[in-house]
């Protein structure tokens, strides 16, 4: 009797998880399609290209390819309040920001370093001359990392590395050229992950330097331009050839594993990935925001566009702020999640994955009951 009490709960059991994995795997597939609210909450016209922000306690600062270096107060987005404005930087391509000090990169003019104290009053404290295609910077421990895409006059391409403990005397360490384009960079616990438009990526290890050691290398037809590294997950970007997020696990330095493509069909620019959220600034589709929580199977949650061409990203807590060639900064704000989501997770999906369970459980125990009131 007792075995086949037994026999019939394992029956059931295993029905019910049946039932369970075929309703939760149609409720998340119709959950592919969950969208987030993006709404644009402020907006700053440079009148020029613009082509990187980054933003500290509510201060934008914003590098112009066209119109120079500028610093906005946004703590009220509708109403930015431009605090200062370097004409003369024109071509400022990338921008980094380590304590009072900004790092502007140049393109075909190297670097320029700011002291940020007085916010209406930078001043600039030293340089570093390069003619290179500069399209991206990084400052780590007094270390600055720029990439260069080389140029038409001069063969330049590689990734310079800059001391500047000294900000009114920076120097360059060493020049690694890796025989690629280098485009965006991302700087991590003494190593670079570089993005390189023509062959797709390098992983170096920096250090002991003013040498640079090989991790890994990517050769495919065509290459990467954003990058971003988190929870030993590489992000980047491909807007050429496999158009996309292309996802590689990183646990292993030196043999880097492929884990999936997400496929766009625009221009997928830079991007951010915080707390397994991807913000990709897409040159034709707008600002894309992408799950990855999971990296072999990435949702799609929310687009936002007004027809620019966005090319940077920045975030911050619920405020993404875009760089938009064409529009200037554009700061989006994620309002919420449709009604039927609750932090990116379906209540139809979560049901799906418990009331069987619980329903099992129920079962368990009033057959336990009626056992116990047989014998």
């Amino acid at each position: 009797m007792r075995l086949r009490v037994k026999t019939r709960n394992l029956s059931v059991i295993w029905i019910l998880l049946i039932l369970n994995g075929l309703i939760s795997e149609n409720l998340i597939s119709a959950n592919a399609d969950t969208e987030i609210i993006l709404e644009e909450i402020g907006e700053i016209d440079t009148n020029g290209q613009l082509m990187d922000v980054i933003v500290r306690n509510n201060i934008a600062f914003l590098a112009d390819d066209l119109n120079g270096f500028y610093i906005y107060n946004i703590s009220d987005p509708a109403n930015p309040i431009e605090l200062f404005h370097n004409s003369s930087e024109s071509h400022a391509n990338s921008i980094d920001i380590v304590d009072d000090l900004v790092f502007l990169g140049i393109l075909f003019g190297g670097l320029t370093i700011y002291d940020i104290s007085n916010l209406t009053a930078p001043v600039i404290l030293g340089s570093y001359e390069d003619s290179g295609a500069i399209v991206d910077i990084q400052v780590v421990d007094d270390i600055v990392y720029l990439s260069d895409h080389g140029s038409a006059a001069e063969d330049t391409a590689g990734i310079k590395i800059i001391d500047v403990s000294d900000p009114q005397n920076p120097f360059l360490i060493v020049n690694y050229r890796g025989g690629g384009k280098p485009s965006n960079l991302f700087v991590q616990n003494e190593t670079v992950f570089s993005a390189d438009y023509v062959y797709g990526f390098e992983m170096l290890n920096v250090s002991d330097l003013p040498s640079v050691h090989l991790y890994s290398k990517l050769a495919r037809t065509s290459g990467f331009f954003g990058v971003y590294v988190e929870n030993n997950y590489a992000y980047f970007t491909a807007n050429n050839i496999e158009k996309g997020i292309h996802i590689y696990d990183v646990n292993n330095i030196s043999n880097p594993t492929p884990v999936n493509v997400f496929s766009m069909e625009g221009v997928p620019c830079d991007l951010q990935v915080v707390d397994s959220i991807a913000y990709i600034a897409d040159g034709e589709n707008g600002l894309s925001v992408i799950d990855v929580n999971n990296p072999y199977s990435p949702i799609h949650l929310g687009n936002f566009t007004d027809g620019g061409r966005p090319f940077d990203v920045e975030v911050c807590g619920n405020i993404v702020y875009v760089a938009d060639m064409d529009d200037g900064l554009e700061i989006i704000e994620i309002v919420g999640w449709d009604e039927n989501t609750v932090n990116g997770y379906n209540l139809l999906s979560l049901s799906a994955t418990f009331i069987p369970m619980l329903l099992a459980i129920r079962y368990l125990k009033k057959r336990r009951e009626k056992s116990s009131m047989n014998i």
